[in-house]
This record gives structure tokens, C-alpha cells and sequence, in this order.
């Protein structure tokens, strides 16, 4: 965990894994994940330390409401 972020307007930990390529660390993907619910808020995947994927939560809202 490397901080806290806000995200669809709710607040979730800010996960990161690195790999190792040839004595380097490279960020290969990214997560804001709010415990409270059973999916990220946000998930960014690198290739090459560039961005080749994302999605990000929007709105969250509770059926029954």
C-alpha cells in the first residue's frame, strides 16, 4: 500500500506490484481497492512502464437505495 485515493466517490488503498527486468523495477499494475466492496476502484496495467489498460469506477450506488 502506498497511500489513499478517491475514486467514483469513494476512498480506497493504493496498491502497486513491481517486477524486476533486467535489474530494474518496473510498476506493472496499479490498484485502488475500497475493502468494502469485492472489486477495485481502479486498476491501471503497464507494459514497458507505459499504461496499456485501465478502468476506474464512476459511481457506486447500493441497490435498494
Amino acid at each position: 500500500m502506498t497511500g489513499k485515493e478517491k475514486v467514483g466517490e469513494r476512498e480506497g488503498y493504493l496498491c502497486q506490484f513491481f517486477q524486476t527486468v533486467e535489474n530494474k523495477e518496473e510498476l506493472v499494475t496499479g490498484w485502488v481497492i475500497d475493502p468494502k466492496l469485492a472489486l477495485p476502484l481502479r486498476a491501471k496495467n503497464f507494459k514497458e512502464e507505459r499504461l496499456e489498460s485501465s478502468f476506474e469506477l464512476i459511481s457506486y450506488r447500493k441497490v435498494g437505495e
